[in-house]
């Protein structure tokens, strides 16, 4: 089977409402890669949004340079898809394919310590690198295709992060119905139970946000771009999952006491995705709500 990842910086920008900031931030822009800073107009056109990577036209296709700093599976894709600005065509953005399997002159992966292990990143570096004209597989309008796909890994990075929140609940519930102390249940504690029930309330806000921006999403299946309710919509439902997610994955190692954060016990992997999922794709202002 053939893996393939998409070299996008994790800090393109997409945007918010009107340009101004009606929520409040999370995590540190540009910490991660593929993803979202929701710092401007989401009027501004894609194509004028910044890019990493450069295509320089040559005689038998295209020349590639720049650098990404951090990309999901990088070390590990067999493809490299390469969005990049094509010199001297004003705003235009192509993507491009590159067989790594081939070993391809001038191409530099670099894998990076991340504080999510479960999720590899790595620094890729494009140094003149030449490809034929047949590398260049979506046209010159591309950075529309690369806009539609980041706001649905946007949407679908929520989704997975309600998954995960929801998960730290259950194992919760499952190590306090378990673990005795005074001669009952630590899940008879009315402290341990106000705990449990606010990680509830947090999951199904997210649950709610999450639900209503996939509806609104296949709403609009047939549009090239998505709209401004929908781009707020998707950044409410993120912004509720990095809250729920977040919390979650704390409480849990907190409520199963002195194991919580040891590696014999899988609250840890939780925490972990859940911190580096705030920066991934990131909705530093969701939307008024």
């Amino acid at each position: 089977a053939c893996s393939a990842t998409l070299a996008l910086p994790f800090d393109w920008p997409f945007g918010e409402p009107g340009g101004a900031r009606v929520g409040r931030p999370y995590g540190r822009p540009g910490a991660n890669a593929f993803g979202a800073s929701f710092g401007e107009s989401f009027d501004e056109p894609a194509s004028a949004r910044p890019l990493p990577f450069i295509a320089e036209e040559t005689a038998a296709g295209f020349a590639l340079s720049g650098v990404a700093a951090q990309v999901l599976d990088g070390a590990r894709a067999d493809l490299l898809l390469v969005p990049a600005r094509i010199a001297n065509e004003g705003q235009s953005v192509g993507l491009f394919a590159i067989d790594m399997t081939a070993g391809a002159a001038g191409v530099a992966v670099t894998p990076l310590d991340t504080l999510d292990a479960t999720r590899p990143l790595a620094r890729i570096a494009l140094d003149d690198v030449r490809v034929s004209r047949d590398a260049l597989i979506a046209g010159r309008d591309a950075a529309q295709v690369l806009e539609r796909a980041a706001w649905f890994a946007a949407l679908a990075l929520a989704a997975e992060q309600l998954g995960g929140a929801q998960q730290c609940l259950d194992l919760t519930l499952d190590y306090t119905s378990q673990r005795v102390q005074f001669g009952r249940a630590i899940a008879s504690f009315q402290a341990v139970k106000h705990r449990c029930a606010q990680m509830m309330v947090l999951i199904e806000s997210a649950r709610s946000a999450v639900l209503g921006a996939a509806h609104a999403w296949d709403a609009e299946a047939g549009s090239v771009v998505p709209g401004n309710a929908l781009r707020a919509d998707i950044a409410a439902a993120k912004s509720a999952a990095n809250d729920a997610y977040a919390f979650c994955a704390q409480e849990a190692i907190q409520l199963h006491g002195g194991v919580g954060f040891t590696w014999e016990y899988d609250p840890h992997l939780y925490f972990k995705r859940a911190r580096a999922s705030v920066v991934n794709i990131h909705s530093v202002s969701a939307a008024a709500i």
